[in-house]
């Protein structure tokens, strides 16, 4: 179980950064430490196991910084890899993570820590089979509660919202090249390592006002949040 410093006086089990209403206190996780040294909540699903936290590194594996502080004329159009805090803002970080550019998530170098691997668009698709039916599939990843009600992370109505998996999916919206940064506390973008058809890169994407979880393509550009899962 989870040992009582690690949850608050509500039962909500907390984020590793400690945050409150990200974690199910009714499920065990594992943990896993990154190429920073920090560590994060991991959890089971079917066959894989995912982190349960949005990634937060600011290295690839092999120890090279991966770039940031870019200004959005910059950002919009490097042909590197690049993280930024949501609206550059570092008090994000806790419970949010980085948002990734698709070119930083499949830099050969490696972003995601030893032992583990961006998913791929299959892989997302076998953790959403693995759940049952499609059309509730978002209510058992998404962390509970409602920011209005001072009692989540996600805007109003997240309704039944169970976060039963122990994914804990999180609203940290995106940062684009045209409208730069949006949809924070509504949203959560989670990229995959692969293109589609077309050669636009595959992520999924969770809503505050539905059950759903969608997949969808975008631009090698855009910053989404990002979890590894285990080799």
């Amino acid at each position: 179980g989870i040992s009582a410093a690690n949850e608050n006086t509500s039962g909500t089990a907390l984020h590793s950064c400690g945050a409150a209403y990200v974690h199910n206190p009714a499920l065990t996780y594992g943990s896993m430490i990154d190429q920073d040294g920090q560590e994060y909540k991991t959890i089971v699903i079917g066959e894989q196991e995912w982190m349960a936290e949005n990634l937060n590194v600011s290295t690839y594996r092999n120890g090279d910084a991966i770039l940031t502080n870019l200004v959005d004329s910059v950002w919009s159009t490097t042909d590197q890899g690049a993280w930024s805090y949501y609206n550059d803002n570092e008090n994000f970080a806790c419970p949010f993570g980085k948002l990734y550019n698709w070119l930083a998530v499949t830099d050969p170098r490696g972003i995601c820590p030893v032992g583990w691997h961006m998913p791929t668009d299959d892989e997302w698709s076998a953790l959403v089979d693995s759940l049952g039916s499609f059309a509730q599939v978002g209510v058992m990843l998404k962390t509970t509660g409602e920011l209005e009600e001072g009692t989540g992370l996600w805007r109003s109505p997240n309704q039944n919202a169970s976060n039963s998996t122990g994914f804990s999916g999180l609203p940290g919206g995106f940062r684009n090249s045209i409208t730069n940064y949006g949809a924070k506390d509504g949203y959560g973008y989670y990229w995959s390592s692969s293109l589609n058809e077309e050669g636009k890169p595959l992520y999924r994407y969770l809503s505050f006002n539905n059950f759903l979880v969608y997949r969808y393509f975008s631009q090698v550009n855009t910053g989404f949040s990002v979890r590894c899962v285990r080799d």
